[in-house]
């Protein structure tokens, strides 16, 4: 969440009183909570690479 407020809320934003940009986070936080789902984690495949130097990645 800290990235998409810093990245789609606050990008390229200006304040000009701290109670202002509290305003504005917390209506982040709840239009945000209002939409969130569970993360769901995935296993992902690893590539191996031992024995291959770098060259041949």
């Amino acid at each position: 969440m800290v990235f998409d407020l810093q990245g789609q809320s606050l990008s390229g934003t200006s304040f000009t009183s701290l109670k202002q940009l509290q305003e504005h986070i917390d209506a982040y936080v709840s239009a945000y909570n209002d939409r969130a789902e569970p993360f769901v984690w995935k296993k992902v495949r690893q590539r191996r690479f031992k024995g291959r130097r770098i060259t041949q990645l």
